[in-house]
């Protein structure tokens, strides 16, 4: 009632009022920019760990290749030793094995 009554009182308030009204728009403003910041953020940790885990099941699947290489290459020699220790034996040479 008192600001409606004095000009330099009324203005005061409209200032006053004006600044609040700021401040709170600034504060969106500064939600809104951490918002984003906090969402890029998680959606580029999302990425990395993606690409971890892909790189991940990568290295697991190639070292699982490897293995199955490592046993075929293992069953080929047993084959091939079988193989040669019949021969001697056809071939009556006494093998110690």
């Amino acid at each position: 009632m008192l600001a409606n009554t004095d000009p330099n009182l009324q203005e005061a308030v409209l200032t006053v009022y004006h600044l609040t009204q700021e401040e709170k728009v600034r504060q969106q403003c500064e939600a809104r920019e951490d918002y984003y910041r906090r969402t890029v953020g998680r959606e580029k940790l999302l990425r990395q760990t993606t690409l971890e885990r892909d790189q991940a099941i990568a290295r697991e699947r190639q070292a699982a290749a490897r293995e199955k290489q490592a046993i075929a290459r293992e069953k080929q020699a047993i084959a091939e030793r079988d193989r040669l220790l019949q021969i001697l034996r056809e071939h009556n040479i006494d093998v110690n094995e």
